[in-house]
């Protein structure tokens, strides 16, 4: 793909980019074209994403969750089963047992390869036939058991824009209907005399399915998902409140994949590091945050820049740009002189193309405090990676560290 790029700012860019057919999820990595390499850093983040990693945590965690669900069957005597496409084996394990990386008493990962495709779109079946049919391999054991299991084909499909393969993805987690001259009764509504008794629970995630009663817009509905509907109406069921603070989000946002899983995990509400982090801003003691200061000190008084990396949005549960503005506020008070920001951008469920609204935020913010340039956009499909997809990690990286990507000419003092 060819993008005649004639200087400006990287928000021109990135619509010259859309005219092109690009859009936000999937943005090819933008560098400006003097950008040097960037190598032997200090680095700081605002949250701890693993205990291993040698960075300093400006808000680390506050206490570890302990008797989550996992933990609690594992103790009761049940081998817990984990099942899930690589794509969401970190939700189903490292957010389901309330953000740990420990392996509980009796708890076993089995991980299905998701499909190595450029977008699910391309395969909204992604894996879920090998998925189930790891479950129902496990299901006949005879030792007490709870299998937890995700089947992701809603949330990936569904945060595209591909009307077809978004309701292809719901009729592959709704299954097959019954034909009519399938009589037969359930065997778990009513057991046959004599049947054994046997201690299970399948607990089946079907990750990205919401309910809505208006049908404008509803593709699940449109769908006409058979199964799911028998069962709807045929069994106990409940609806629950899965965005804003029910889920120890910020009041009016959106759930996401992460949230879900530590709730149905923790049992209990659990305010994300995000709300940590606003709340901070809030009362000021963002500001005085010892790890940040810091940076920002080490970056001055070593006459080096300062490098801030994330997402920039402003509905993200994992961020919003007003906590880059925090920063930016921050280390023009610091007194840092130079301050570089590698933005990415296509917040699932966002509106098309608003990357460039927000990354135009961005530079009028530099303007406005005289601090900062961007220095790369990319869409997150490459930095945020979650399954065995190594090439499009690369990619983001090759761009961050070594200014590898469409070069957008203009006046940049690295």
């Amino acid at each position: 793909m060819s993008i005649n790029q004639s200087g400006g700012s990287l928000s021109e860019a990135v619509r010259r980019a859309y005219d092109a057919g690009q859009e936000d999820e999937m943005l090819e990595p933008m560098v400006r074209a003097d950008v040097a390499g960037r190598l032997d850093l200090n680095f700081v983040t605002l949250i701890e994403y693993a205990a291993s990693l040698r960075v300093r945590a400006a808000f680390p965690p506050e206490r570890e969750l302990r008797h989550t669900l996992t933990e609690v069957l594992g103790a009761a005597g049940f081998r817990v089963r984990k099942i899930a496409e690589s794509e969401k084996a970190t939700h189903v394990g490292f957010f389901f047992n309330g953000k740990t990386g420990d392996i509980f008493l009796g708890e076993e990962r089995v991980v299905v390869p998701s499909p190595r495709v450029e977008q699910y779109a391309e395969r909204p079946e992604m894996s879920a036939a090998e998925l189930a049919g790891e479950i129902i391999s496990r299901l006949g054991d005879d030792f007490p058991q709870a299998i937890v299991a995700n089947l992701a084909n809603v949330d990936e499909v569904g945060h595209l824009e591909d009307r077809e393969a978004v309701l292809k993805a719901v009729r592959t987690v709704a299954g097959v209907p019954a034909p009519a001259e399938m009589t037969g009764r359930s065997l778990i509504e009513r057991k046959p005399a004599g049947f054994p008794p046997r201690r299970k629970l399948l607990l089946l995630i079907l990750d990205g399915w919401g309910h809505r009663e208006e049908a404008y817009g509803n593709l699940i509905r449109e769908a006409g998902p058979e199964n799911f509907e028998r069962i709807w109406r045929g069994y106990p069921r409940s609806v629950l409140d899965s965005s804003g603070e029910a889920v120890g989000m910020p009041p009016g946002t959106v759930g996401n994949s992460e949230a879900g899983h530590l709730h149905l995990g923790a049992g209990r509400r659990v305010f994300l590091d995000r709300v940590r982090v606003d709340r901070a801003i809030e009362d000021g003691s963002f500001f005085r945050n010892e790890t940040l200061l810091w940076a920002m000190n080490e970056a001055r008084s070593s006459g080096r820049a300062l490098h801030l990396m994330g997402i920039v949005s402003f509905y993200s549960s994992h961020g919003t740009i007003r906590h880059l503005f925090a920063l930016m506020r921050m280390a023009r008070e610091a007194g840092v002189k130079r301050l570089f920001i590698y933005s990415f951008v296509g917040r699932r469920n966002d509106m098309p193309e608003t990357g460039a609204v927000y990354i135009e935020k961005v530079e009028d913010m530099a303007r406005k405090l005289g601090v900062g340039e961007v220095a790369t956009v990319m869409g997150r499909y490459w930095p945020l990676a979650r399954a065995n997809t190594p090439d499009r990690v690369e990619k983001a990286y090759r761009a961050l560290v070594y200014g590898e990507g469409l070069k957008v000419p203009g006046n940049f003092s690295a």
